[in-house]
Parts: C-alpha cells; structure tokens; sequence
C-alpha cells in the first residue's frame, strides 16, 4: 500500500467513524434533541413540506414530525444492529470455538447445521422465524442474531483450526494450561481483527434485515419509529410527499455504507498490523 493511497484509507476510516459515532450521539440523545413527539400525530399538519417553520425535514401522512422520526429511528436501527450481532457473536463463538477444538464427528457436525442456515435466503428465513415468535423489534433481533450466527460461527472455527497449532498453543498445551485460558489468552485475541470487521459488516447486513422486514410489515410494528417503517408509510406517497420517502432512505444507504466502509478498511489495518 502506498503513502498516498494509506492516507486515502484512513481519511475515510476517520470519516466513517465520525459519522457512526454521531448517530450513536444522537440516538442516545434522541429524547432531548427531538423536536417533538414521534408519535404525535397532528393531522392539520399533514404533508407540511420540509423547511416549513416547526417541522424540519416536513411531516407524514399523520402529521408527524419527519426529523424526530429519523432520531428515534436511529435508536431502533442501532439497537437492532447492536443486539443482534452480540447474540449473533455469542452463538458463533461457542460453536466456532467448540467445532474447531472438539473432534472432526462434533466439527462436522456443527459446521453442517450452520451450512444449513446459511443455504437459506436470509430475509425469507427472517420472515419465517418472526411469523412463528410473532412481531416486533425483540422477535427480529433474535431472528437476525440466529441466521448471521453462523458467519462468526466459521470465522472462529476456522481461525481456531489454524492458531491451535501455533507453537504459542501447543507449548501452552505442553504445560498444562486450563482451556478456558488457552482461549481466552491465546485464542480469542489473536482472531480480534477479523471479529471486529466481521461485527461492523454484520451491523450493516442486520440494519438492512431490519428495514426490510419493516418494510413487509413483520418487523417493527407502528407507532414504532423505524427507517423500514417510514419507507413502508412513504410508498403512497411517493409523488405528493417525496421527503417521506428520502430522507430514511439517506439514513439507511449511509449508514450501512459507513458500517461496510469501516469493517473493510479495519479488517486491512488490524490485519497489516498483526
């Protein structure tokens, strides 16, 4: 990688964590810089055009404030994104850990459960697992956190195969070192860098989930505010009201865009500084 094209990444590694970071501000701070009630419906203010005094980025069908949606939409967005891949890395990193260290009946067997969910369409499993547990933003973050569990599941048991038989390991082994520190100490730390990578990717890959089952109707139920939500109420309204539909649609595309931009270029850093 050349000097120019090294400060070409990290300028837009900056970038993007600038920008995830604020979106973390603002959905912790949602409450207190909203300008209004999300779920305040004001019907003689339907359809107020963005700009318009009081209302920002303009109203809904139900004369909702538009700007205070997003706020709160990005609270439901991050904490389905944040959920779900914690569940998703918990999952992986015991059957990773287990299918990688166990023998080759238990490894697989495990890797052939995980290959099962993953042949599967991942918004149409989503959809299954939801219509079964019923809706709503708890019933989706589990769906997610279960159908992405087995991209960490074969990270950690592929990085498990190969660290195992470092010199570091075996000596560790030699001397009779518990397992439970084996993995922790020698194991887990040095698969990090693709764990980190894999985790903001994944946030993305949930966030679209989300939306889209929002989108369907089997995510995140109204009032709820939820980008998939607004896009979903703003499909009618596509010509009389195009801000409806705008303004979370930038709010998904950058997001994940940034999510993406940022697992790529920490996945070629902390794996150049290994």
């Amino acid at each position: 990688m050349t000097r120019r094209t090294e400060i070409f990444v990290r300028f837009f590694l900056v970038v993007s964590v600038v920008y995830l970071g604020a979106l973390v501000v603002v959905a912790i701070a949602a409450p207190h810089i909203a300008p209004a009630d999300p779920r305040m419906q004001n019907i003689p203010a339907r359809f107020t055009p963005p700009g318009t005094d009081g209302f920002l980025l303009g109203s809904d069908e139900f004369g909702r404030d538009v700007l205070s949606r997003l706020l709160f939409g990005a609270r439901s967005a991050l904490l389905v994104g944040g959920v779900a891949v914690a569940l998703a890395l918990g999952i992986g990193m015991v059957v990773g850990l287990t299918a990688g260290l166990a023998g080759k009946v238990v490894d697989s067997a495990l890797m052939l459960i995980m290959d099962a969910v993953l042949s599967f369409p991942t918004v149409l499993l989503a959809i299954t697992v939801v219509s079964v547990f019923g809706y709503g933003l708890p019933q989706v973050m589990t769906a997610i956190g279960v159908i992405f569990s087995p991209l960490f599941a074969r990270i950690i048991r592929t990085e498990t195969l190969t660290l195992k038989q470092e010199p570091f390991v075996l000596s560790a082994r030699a001397l009779g070192t518990p397992l439970w520190r084996i993995i922790t100490v020698h194991l887990v730390p040095n698969m990090l860098p693709k764990i980190v990578a894999q985790c903001t990717v994944t946030v993305a890959l949930a966030l679209v989930v989300e939306a889209s089952l929002s989108f369907l109707g089997v995510g995140a139920q109204p009032p709820t505010p939820s980008w998939g939500l607004m896009l979903r109420n703003a499909r009618n309204y596509l010509f009389d009201a195009p801000w409806l539909a705008l303004y979370p649609g930038l709010a998904i595309g950058l997001t994940v865009f940034c999510c993406n931009l940022l697992g790529d270029l920490l996945g070629e850093l902390l794996q150049r500084d290994q």
